[in-house]
């Protein structure tokens, strides 16, 4: 019998085998398969062992009442979901609501996103346009011809969680100056939300209006496959690996991305 605390590493040779054949099925099968396991071993504990519960959260005195709006939530994401992958992503990231929308995009754009009071559907058609402003600028971003983009409203969520978020005011701050068109290499990892949102991200047009700094925050959304020993934990690098061949896979759409920051200098 194959013991439990061994199970990830044997998964995750399983998975570098696939991948080092381009065996995207099979990848996508041992992925599914494995979420799809922890699933039922999450649910039968809960029916055999409400109890159990309260191991979920670490270090807080919780009980099984303390977890039922969770547990409600988690019921609700999967009444109204989409299909499997939604219901996965909703599941992963019920406490990251900006990490969850920015996957769900991903999941939608090739059919039936549009635009909304909260962010505009960009078309390829201006791409070319972008691409240009790219290069003038000085900057070695570029956007693929077919890719869609979104705009965000300064309103959004994600614009407003940005704008106030004292890790990225810091490092504008450091790397601004008045002569720049943009501001690159900057990235989150402080907040998990943000950061599996936004992840590394060039700020453009940096400027500072009446005492308030105002910038686009630009990146794509896409995944690099990355080896499990750059992870502190199997669980997230089994994400990013499942999100990566998933795209490969094209069951995921990258995207390009602008949110307005502004803040008072």
């Amino acid at each position: 019998m194959v013991q439990e605390n061994n199970k990830p590493l044997i998964i995750s040779n399983r998975i570098k085998t696939y991948a080092k054949n381009d065996d995207y099925k099979e990848v996508a099968n041992e992925l599914e398969n494995f979420t799809n396991e922890n699933l039922n071993q999450f649910v039968n504990s809960v029916i055999q062992r409400p109890q159990a519960l309260e191991n979920i959260y670490n270090g807080m005195s919780a009980t099984v009442q303390n977890a039922k709006p969770q547990i409600d939530k988690l019921l609700e994401v999967a009444k109204y979901s989409k299909g499997p992958l939604y219901f996965i992503n909703n599941l992963l990231n019920y406490n990251r609501p900006e990490a969850q929308q920015f996957m769900d995009l991903s999941l939608n754009l090739p059919k039936d996103t549009c635009s909304n009071s909260e962010y505009l559907i960009i078309q390829p058609i201006f791409n070319e346009r972008l691409n240009e402003y790219l290069r003038k600028i000085g900057s070695d971003l570029k956007v693929s011809k077919n890719m869609k983009g979104i705009i965000f409203d300064k309103t959004s969520s994600i614009s407003q969680k940005l704008s106030n978020f004292e890790q990225l005011q810091k490092d504008i701050r450091v790397n601004y100056n008045q002569d720049i068109k943009f501001i690159s290499g900057l990235g989150i990892d402080t907040d998990t939300n943000l950061q599996y949102s936004v992840g590394h991200f060039t700020i453009l047009n940096p400027r500072i209006e009446d005492g308030i700094f105002n910038g686009e925050l630009f990146d794509i959304y896409d995944f690099e496959y990355i080896p499990q020993e750059d992870f502190e934990k199997f669980i997230t690098y089994l994400y990013n690996t499942g999100a990566y061949y998933l795209q490969e896979l094209h069951r995921l759409k990258n995207y390009y991305f602008f949110i307005p920051i502004e803040f008072k200098w």
